[in-house]
């Protein structure tokens, strides 16, 4: 049984995370120039959760914040729907599936509010996975996804920390295909879990993004399967098409405990 200072020490957290994701949602719902704390401090509030096991969190964050203050101005979000929540969408991840269909040629221009726009008219058009929500709708997604996605990275840190897995990545290892962008970049070695990504094909190249703002990074090649370490948090994982756009399985795995995602979509 837990003593009882760190019951509510736990409990602390968990209320801080709550305030914490809950100024976020108000951030991005809000113009810049009536935030309250600036973004760069909120990020860094977010960073101090988790010193040292933050950087793939602040860089997500920084590019949400950036993205909505596009989306508020149109009163419209792309959504990608997964097995339980409807995602919020990077504007870099519907360049990337719009380019695939020859619908835009320059990046600059959907940042546009008419090419932005028409772009997202676009999007839920494409693929039975795809949508588009308000701004408000989008904003709860983040919010409570996000909040889910932070609680987990402290239970997994906790457990990192604590318990001898079989997954669990010691100090002063490093993965043999550790990249230095994408999942892994904060503070290799420390804190990260030794995942097994398998899907249907081989040949493919994996993708992953935090299951509360969609914006797709390298997570390992070729599959199957494709192995690398992570730091703990809900994620969901893609792939590159034929034609350039991603792929996405559409089921957000946990880690831990989820540690061998077996992707059925590719």
């Amino acid at each position: 049984m837990k003593p009882p200072q760190c019951l509510q020490w736990e409990r602390d957290v968990a209320e801080s995370i709550e305030r914490l994701a809950g100024l976020m949602r108000d951030s991005v719902l809000s113009k810049p120039s009536s935030h309250f704390q600036s973004i760069d401090s909120i990020v860094r509030i977010a960073g101090d959760h988790f010193q040292g096991h933050s950087g793939d969190l602040e860089a997500s964050l920084f590019r949400a914040f950036k993205d909505f203050d596009h989306y508020r101005g149109l009163g419209r979000v792309p959504l990608l729907n997964s097995d339980d929540a409807s995602l919020p969408v990077s504007i870099r991840t519907v360049k990337r599936r719009l380019d695939a269909s020859g619908f835009l040629e320059h990046e600059e221009t959907y940042t546009h509010s008419s090419a932005l726009r028409a772009a997202i008219d676009k999007w839920a058009d494409l693929d039975d996975a795809y949508a588009v929500g308000t701004v408000e709708e989008a904003a709860e997604s983040f919010h409570d996804n996000l909040e889910t996605f932070m609680t987990n990275r402290f239970g997994g840190l906790r457990m990192w920390e604590s318990a001898e897995v079989p997954e669990r990545i010691p100090h002063g290892r490093v993965m043999n295909d550790a990249k230095t962008e994408g999942p892994t970049s904060s503070n290799i070695g420390t804190g990260l879990f030794r995942v097994t990504v398998k899907c249907k094909a081989p040949g493919y190249r994996i993708l992953v993004s935090p299951a509360y703002f969609i914006d797709w990074v390298y997570f390992g090649a070729p599959s199957t399967p494709v192995t690398n370490g992570m730091l703990p948090g809900r994620y969901i994982f893609g792939t590159d098409s034929v034609d350039g756009s991603v792929i996405s399985d559409g089921v957000i795995f946990r880690i831990p405990n989820d540690f061998t995602p077996n992707l059925e979509r590719f």
